[in-house]
């Protein structure tokens, strides 16, 4: 649209620039798409019956948009795996190829919105370099879009393939900043502004909630644009109150309900009670991880950038380690000079603002995994737009013009190498096992991601299953590992009819009395568990009992955890009492009842429903 716009005006240089951004970026992630699937790929796509949709009927389609395996609702993301698996099936490269042209919608809204901002900048007469204040800045803002498109710290959103739900918000974002900004310009046109205001602040984010919980930083962002390109003028440069009411109430109401009903939790401490992290330490440690993230997205160095950051350790301390009170002022410092240059230095200004605006819910006190790559996506636009008006600022001077611009160009072409680079690891899921243990070799994630795809792989070859038992047994000896390596290294031995190590038992039941059992342990303590069942894993009873009643201390009302339990009572316990009482525990704690009644029913199947009578 932007780009058939300004070729009907006659200027063709933005619509070359961006159109050979595009390009690019679809060349660079080519090799990319031919990857497989990973970690929650498999609950929420490969494994998630409700996706699979084969007839095109009403009931198909509603148990899709309903089908997230989460008790986060997200109805759009999970339409479009229904109808990526209607249509191609469960070809991971279908499925990427819809990421990636997502994506590339995105960076042509992020060129849309740029160039909104830039008029209406002018319109102000905000004091800008002379690249954008004239036809120049058309061509500016493409170029931030290509730098965007390219960036590799970008890579995990478009090739991880559930991070659609990502893309899919951002997609709503930057289409309701862009009619934000149409509207704000109107109005300080003098004319009617506010159905734009309207679409892009409520309706545009409303259904980008239906890809992820994201979405609801859209009037935070606004508000950002007014503290430093709009200033909450209209015509004739008066202060519009309304608009102030309104942006704030847009923040204050989301704010306020998620304080009513996270802080209950939080000073509870059953927010937290599946983490191995406090509230408190989780803030100190994110302090680092955003300092990261900043990094990664401003010099990408292929060694820093990873699908794995587990081997970040967490910060009990303003002073432990050491470096988190560095971390913490720098931050507070950036924030501070963000909104002391406002006015003189906006665009750079609005950068900043926009990166700390995109880590609202993810860096802050919701109780989730501490890093990921991927909740960069929108941040990692504020970044690099604040580096790119630094690079045109210093460009104001004729002597620094050529070296400017040739250092934006420099980082543009350096991304596009870093991300073909990554993309080539992605397109080989041992490849990119092998490369992240070579990267962060104490990382858990990245040695048991090594193991698990390995085994896939090995089939009958003993080398390559020896090789996955050593990866697994290096994940399980790192100090920070969870109990997933071992899970896995008891179900390898029961289908590889290797011998049983009683120290993985121990050391299961010693990380669980440490620290609570994560979502993913829980899966495979389930798989383990109908193993031993069903085979072809040898039972043992005496060595298991202690592993549940050691997670379910920590977790007591976790549903799947129960279930496994229930079924893990009926068949190897024999007590049909405990095994009845425990699938009723999980079917009246799910928070969707619905999903998890099934608990019940395999109770009462073969084997087990033998000893229930």
């Amino acid at each position: 649209m932007s780009m058939a716009f300004a070729c009907r005006r006659g200027d063709y240089g933005p619509a070359l620039v961006l159109g050979a951004g595009l390009i690019a970026t679809f060349a660079v992630y080519w090799m990319g798409l031919h990857g497989g699937f990973m970690y929650d790929d498999f609950p929420n796509i490969v494994h998630n019956a409700a996706v699979h949709v084969t007839a095109s009927t009403l009931p198909d389609w509603w148990q899709a948009a309903t089908g997230s395996p989460s008790s986060l609702w997200r109805p759009v993301a999970m339409l479009s795996f229904g109808a990526n698996y209607y249509f191609t099936g469960l070809n991971p490269f279908w499925l990427k190829l819809i990421n990636l042209a997502l994506h590339l919608l995105c960076g042509a809204l992020v060129f849309g919105v740029l160039r909104q901002i830039f008029r209406a900048a002018r319109k102000r007469d905000i004091d800008l370099p002379p690249a954008l204040s004239g036809p120049r800045a058309d061509v500016i803002a493409a170029a931030v879009a290509c730098l965007w498109l390219l960036a590799p710290i970008n890579v995990t959103p478009v090739l991880y393939v559930v991070q659609r739900m990502a893309i899919i918000a951002q997609v709503f974002v930057l289409a309701g900043l862009w009619c934000f900004a149409i509207g704000r310009g109107r109005q300080m046109d003098g004319d009617r502004g506010w159905p734009w205001l309207a679409l892009g602040l409520f309706v545009l984010p409303l259904i980008g909630l239906g890809g992820k919980e994201t979405a609801v930083l859209t009037p935070a962002y606004a508000y950002a644009l007014e503290l430093t390109v709009f200033g909450f003028a209209t015509a004739g440069y008066r202060l519009n109150r309304r608009l102030v009411v309104f942006l704030t109430t847009m923040i204050v109401l989301p704010l306020g309900y998620f304080l009513a009903m996270r802080l209950p939790g939080l000073f509870e401490g059953s927010a937290f009670a599946h983490r191995g992290f406090t509230a408190i330490e989780r803030l100190l440690t994110e302090a680092r991880i955003v300092g990261h993230y900043i990094y990664w997205t401003v010099a990408p160095w292929l060694g820093n950038l990873s699908f794995y950051h587990d081997d970040i350790g967490i910060s009990t301390g303003l002073f432990t380690p050491w470096h988190t009170i560095v971390y913490i002022v720098g931050l507070a410092a950036l924030a501070i000079c963000a909104f002391v240059i406002r006015r003189r230095l906006p665009l750079i200004s609005l950068g900043i603002l926009w990166f700390f605006a995109g880590h609202l819910l993810t860096a802050t006190i919701i109780p989730l995994n501490l890093a990921h790559e991927h909740r960069n996506y929108f941040p990692s636009l504020g970044l690099l737009l604040a580096i790119t008006a630094i690079l045109v600022r210093i460009a104001r001077l004729s002597v620094f013009r050529l070296p400017a611009f040739v250092l934006l160009a420099a980082l543009v072409l350096w991304s596009a190498n870093v991300t073909a680079l990554r993309s080539n690891e992605w397109s080989n899921p041992i490849r990119l096992a092998v490369s992240s243990t070579l990267t962060h070799p104490d990382s858990p994630g990245a040695h048991y991601s090594l193991g698990r795809q390995l085994l896939i792989a090995a089939e009958d070859d003993k080398v390559l299953i020896a090789r996955a038992r050593k990866a697994l047994i290096t994940a399980q000896n790192l100090p920070n590992s969870g109990v997933l390596p071992s899970l896995t290294l008891i179900n390898m031995a029961g289908h590889t009819s290797e011998p049983l190590n009683d120290q993985w038992f121990k050391t299961i039941i010693t990380r669980l009395h440490r620290a609570p059992i994560q979502p993913a342990a829980i899966d495979a303590l389930a798989r383990l568990t109908h193993c031993q069942i069903n085979g072809p894993c040898q039972p043992r009873p005496k060595q298991m009992l202690p592993i549940f009643l050691a997670a379910l201390a920590k977790r007591p009302y976790q549903s799947n955890l129960l279930a496994a339990y229930s079924q893990f009572a009926a068949a190897e316990l024999v007590d049909p009492s405990l095994s009845r009482r425990m699938a009723r525990h999980a079917v009246n704690h799910a928070r969707f009842p619905e999903l998890h009644r099934h608990a019940l029913a395999n109770i009462l199947k073969p084997p087990a429903s033998k000893l229930l009578k």
